[in-house]
């Protein structure tokens, strides 16, 4: 049975999870950067819902990543997520 986003989940696991499958397994990683919500699917029976979109980007020595998260007043005007929740 695969689990929602809307369940409570360790993020920090689940980030945790994937990076190491992804520096184990190649073709993980290829599918994971091509179609990421059904790779996380398929691999940790985690159902991303629709309208959340998920980017994934890899990092190298020489490109870098910076994210910058929504304004908590734009969130918490949404809807009040518990801490634990990945999106």
């Amino acid at each position: 049975m695969s689990t929602t986003m809307t369940e409570r989940i360790d993020a920090d696991q689940l980030r945790e999870d994937i990076i190491r499958k992804t520096w184990d397994d190649e073709s993980f990683r290829q599918r994971l950067l091509a179609e990421p919500k059904q790779t996380i699917r398929d691999a940790f029976g985690i159902e991303i819902p629709e309208g959340h979109e998920l980017l994934v980007v890899e990092e190298t020595p020489t490109r870098h990543v910076l994210t910058i998260p929504p304004r908590p007043e734009d969130v918490s005007a949404i809807v009040a997520r518990p801490a634990g929740y990945w999106w």
